[in-house]
């Protein structure tokens, strides 16, 4: 199996546990790590490459106008919200809610296509799937 294969299995698992409400750490990790192995290919890709980047602009216009600060930084607090309650909910003492399938999904597109405003998270796809194919080879 190679990557994309791979990744759309991930992907498709953590939709089919979301829809049994079951296995709730398990398909978070499943759904943020799916696009990553999955990488940039694909129609589904280039339409939540869209999607996001129109809400980046959108929320981009309506900060700049309505509070005087950048869309970057938006997006900034937007991506460290969503990991803060990402971790939070994926913590051993915590329980993966549907908020938490969300939020871990969105994050996971938005590092594969770069939109995080941060480059350590959006070298995150890259080093996942080095990591596979490196277990894959045997080394």
């Amino acid at each position: 199996m190679n990557l994309p294969e791979i990744g759309a299995c991930m992907i498709g698992l953590a939709i089919a546990m979301y829809a049994v409400n079951r296995f709730a750490k398990l398909r978070c990790w499943l759904i943020f790590l799916g696009p990553m192995v999955t990488g940039l290919g694909g129609l589904l890709t280039r339409v939540g490459a869209k999607a996001l980047g129109l809400a980046d602009k959108m929320l981009g216009t309506v900060a700049g106008t309505a509070l005087g600060i950048a869309g970057g930084t938006i997006l900034a607090v937007i991506t460290v919200v969503g990991g803060f309650l990402l971790l939070h909910d994926l913590h051993p003492k915590g329980s993966g809610k549907k908020r938490t399938f969300w939020i871990a999904g969105i994050l996971g597109i938005a590092c594969t296509l770069g939109l995080t405003p941060f480059a350590v998270l959006n070298g995150l796809p890259a080093q996942v799937q080095t990591g596979i194919t490196s277990t894959q080879s045997g080394g």
